[in-house]
């Protein structure tokens, strides 16, 4: 069982209207909504099976999976679902689901066995996909009602996939540092280690020591649980040569402070043409989640120049750092 990382409107929608609502009529829901993404279709097949079906697609439902993935219960509506085969098509994937059990909420209204749900990906331009998600099923009361929120949970699952499979955002930061690239490199390793980033945090918590060379280094902030790894690093012959640090945020989330679907940095430390100095080029590329852009960038404008400013510092003028930023 996944827990959600941001509170959505949709479950409360749907225990509101489940509470206010009198009966309305008997008949049959039909929703169909269409999302563009930003990826080819058998990458947007992939998605779908990897963030809505086995995570529940960002709504405040626990997902509990069958060993072979192909049945799901949603919590705490306990509604049952099961993939069911579809035909092969390499150009136009697609994807079915039934519910095999309505729960104790929906099974009030929702006739037994009437659903079908089917996900269809197809090719659009620039390498992109048009996700059409039909859901149709037959209920004995209330079909406005079930409509209404079927159309706003496919609707917003369907939205929250978007930025999931979106092309990620690109932070790009130089600086001027007065070091040369290994030194560089080895003073920007220990402000991570030791929580020095030039914003106010309580030391980091060490949770992996990595190698000699510093890969799989991982550390843990606290508040607000916030992991960071770093994957790769790499060194010329000698401290002039140029030099690489990659890392990312492993944890990623809104209850982690961080609303994105992926994060990866990367930090090249360069020598200037003048053989007395230091290029870093850092880059950080993230997807935020759904609304979240306004918080990540200002997140991201806070930390990462403040952090350069300080290990210019760390090596010897802050105010020579020259840093410029821009998103790409």
């Amino acid at each position: 069982m996944q827990p959600s990382q941001m509170p959505r409107r949709s479950l409360v929608l749907l225990m509101l209207t489940i509470c206010s609502c009198a009966a309305m009529s008997a008949g049959r829901v039909a929703v169909a909504i269409r999302t563009r993404l930003a990826v080819p279709p058998g990458e947007a097949r992939a998605a779908w099976l990897d963030y809505v079906w086995s995570r529940g697609g960002g709504l405040p439902l626990g997902t509990l999976l069958t060993d072979d993935a192909q049945e799901r219960t949603l919590l705490p509506l306990l509604l049952r679902e099961r993939l069911v085969p579809t035909t092969t098509d390499v150009e136009v994937p697609k994807l079915a689901y039934t519910v095999t059990d309505a729960g104790p909420v929906l099974g009030v209204d929702v006739v037994a066995g009437s659903h079908t749900g089917t996900v269809s990906f197809t090719p659009s331009d620039e390498d992109c996909t048009e996700m059409l998600w039909d859901v149709e099923f037959d209920c004995s009361d209330r079909t406005p009602l079930w409509e209404a929120v079927t159309q706003n949970s496919v609707g917003e699952v369907s939205a929250n996939l978007e930025a999931f499979t979106a092309k990620p955002e690109v932070f790009s930061l130089t600086a001027r540092l007065p070091s040369r690239p290994g030194d560089a490199l080895d003073t920007w390793l220990q402000c991570l280690a030791d929580g020095d980033l030039g914003v106010p945090m309580p030391p980091p918590i060490v949770t992996a020591q990595g190698d000699a060379s510093w890969q799989g280094y991982e550390r843990l902030v606290l508040p607000p649980g916030l992991r960071e790894r770093v994957t790769c690093v790499e060194r010329g012959d000698g401290p002039d040569a140029a030099a690489r640090c990659e890392y990312q945020v492993v944890n990623p989330g809104w209850l982690r402070c961080y609303p994105v679907h992926s994060h990866l940095g990367a930090v090249d430390f360069a020598p200037s043409a003048d053989g007395a100095s230091t290029t870093m080029s850092w880059t950080v590329s993230v997807r935020p989640q759904r609304l979240a852009r306004p918080v990540v960038r200002a997140l991201t404008n806070a930390i990462v120049p403040a952090f350069a400013r300080n290990l210019a510092g760390r090596l010897g003028d802050a105010d020579g750092a020259a840093v410029k930023y821009s998103w790409s």
